[in-house]
């Protein structure tokens, strides 16, 4: 495997490898200490998970959807003894859409001619405890409920599992040298700096921007922080 092979597998094991543990694993295992009364993580923890999916995806697929990069690299990469593959769609659509763009999960319903109206919710447990962990991504009712359902999401099993799967997919990039390749080029197109021109926006958008650049220039101080 060459140089370039190798960067994309060192960034991942180095940075972000280390990244998940300072920011978010070791703040959930914080948020889970019960004696300490911390009560919180419930969102936090979740939101920065998936945007981690988000950056993995894009860097295992060329799909053009960011969505569909992210919901196929959970599928493939996230443990598969419990259910993410066959819920993918929808933990992503409740959890990550959610939470990134409405602060909190979203709350899904639809009709089916056999069940009429079925609604599910959500539940976040932020215990490290085994006790908790095992609830992980089970199904049950909502309380006096006979229609409505919980997915429940323990917070320090999902940083663990984000783990597991970002080990999955650098055991694949070490053994397979193509795929590793292709994966370094999304990387070096990723991290690389970006012509305002080529944001996602419209055309006043991206002139502000210019603007706020040039501006930021003027305002500059003549030594370095």
């Amino acid at each position: 495997m060459n140089q370039m092979n190798l960067e994309v597998i060192n960034y991942l094991k180095q940075d972000v490898y280390n990244s998940i543990i300072n920011d978010v694993r070791d703040i959930a295992i914080y948020h889970s200490r019960r004696k300490f009364k911390k009560k919180g993580g419930f969102f936090s923890i979740p939101r920065q998970v998936f945007c981690y999916v988000d950056f993995l995806g894009s860097i295992a697929y060329d799909n053009k959807s960011t969505t569909k990069n992210a919901i196929d690299f959970i599928k493939e990469y996230f443990p598969k003894e419990r259910k993410y593959y066959e819920l993918a769609d929808l933990i992503y659509s409740m959890w990550r859409h959610g939470l990134v763009h409405e602060y909190a999960p979203k709350r899904i319903y639809c009709d089916d001619e056999r069940l009429s109206i079925v609604g599910i919710s959500w539940r976040s447990v932020n215990s490290a405890a085994n006790r908790d962990r095992k609830d992980h991504l089970k199904i049950c009712f909502r309380p006096n409920s006979n229609r409505d359902l919980y997915l429940n999401i323990n917070v320090c099993q999902l940083v663990d599992d984000l783990l597991v799967a970002l080990q999955s997919f650098i055991t694949k990039l070490e053994s397979d040298s193509n795929f590793a390749n292709q994966c370094d080029k999304r990387l070096y197109i990723i991290r690389a700096m970006k012509s305002y021109k080529d944001l996602q926006g419209n055309q006043n958008y991206k002139a502000n921007i210019k603007a706020q650049i040039i501006k930021c220039w003027g305002a500059r101080i003549q030594k370095s922080l």
